[in-house]
């Protein structure tokens, strides 16, 4: 190779590499996109008396206190008693009353919860389902008098007096009155989404479009509750304000 051609290939080498060099350096690399999270949430509730036919279904499962098919909860076959009684909803604000007249008087209401909107809703019904129930009312006393129904423990404590002898047990008696005039049952859901909670014993019943879960409750004058022999009636009412905590699914 003489001088002159080892020059000029020298010079085209140059040239290449600065070419090369030139568009490494200066070549730009654009990403055009659009990325959007949306979806409605919305769900819809729905009030019945009694035990919506639905819920009596061997596909029904319950999932917070029974635990099992609605056969092992002996569901399917639970009646209500011929009472005075109603149920309505506005929106998520659900009031029922029953007008129990005499022990053993048992009225059930169903609240159905669907999901309606296009993302899955969960009801974490095993940590933030909230029920607040109070009781106001008389005790009907031997002496044709009334008592009231809060002041057993003050009674018991000696304020006041303690005329009619009440006890502890007469107020435990109280409290499961009250428990019993107002009590969530339990909530149902179909097998598929029962399935899914056995997989995460620690996840809440999720919803997706379209599906439901429902909450049975029941307002029972336990005929086993007995007040010592002073108190010969009772003229008490129970209210209950429950919170249903539906929200957004999120994992």
């Amino acid at each position: 190779m003489n001088k002159k051609k080892g020059i000029i290939i020298g010079a085209v080498l140059f040239i290449l590499a600065v070419a090369v060099g030139y568009a490494i350096f200066s070549d730009t690399l654009t990403i055009n996109g659009t990325a959007t999270a949306k979806g409605e949430f919305a769900f819809e509730i729905t009030t019945q008396k009694d035990v919506l036919e639905e819920v009596k279904s061997s596909n029904m499962y319950a999932v917070l206190n029974n635990y099992g098919s609605t056969g092992d909860v002996d569901l399917a076959n639970a009646v209500s008693s011929n009472v005075d009684s109603s149920i309505t909803n506005t929106s998520n604000t659900v009031t029922y009353s029953a007008n129990l007249t005499q022990p053993g008087q048992k009225q059930y209401f169903t609240v159905k919860v669907t999901n309606t909107g296009s993302i899955p809703i969960i009801l974490d019904i095993y940590y933030d389902i909230n029920i607040d129930t109070s009781i106001a009312g008389n005790l009907l006393m031997d002496d044709g008098n009334t008592f009231d129904v809060n002041k057993i423990i003050d009674a018991t404590q000696g304020v006041g007096g303690n005329v009619y002898e009440f006890s502890s047990i007469d107020y435990v008696t109280a409290d499961l009155l009250k428990q019993n005039l107002v009590n969530l049952q339990d909530v149902y859901v179909s097998k598929e989404i029962y399935d899914e909670l056995e997989v995460d014993p620690e996840a809440a019943p999720k919803l997706d479009t379209g599906e439901s879960a429902y909450l049975v409750f029941s307002s029972y004058w336990r005929e086993d509750l007995n007040f010592n022999s002073h108190v010969v009636g009772i003229d008490v009412t129970a209210k209950s304000t429950i919170d249903i905590p539906i929200k957004q699914y999120t994992n």
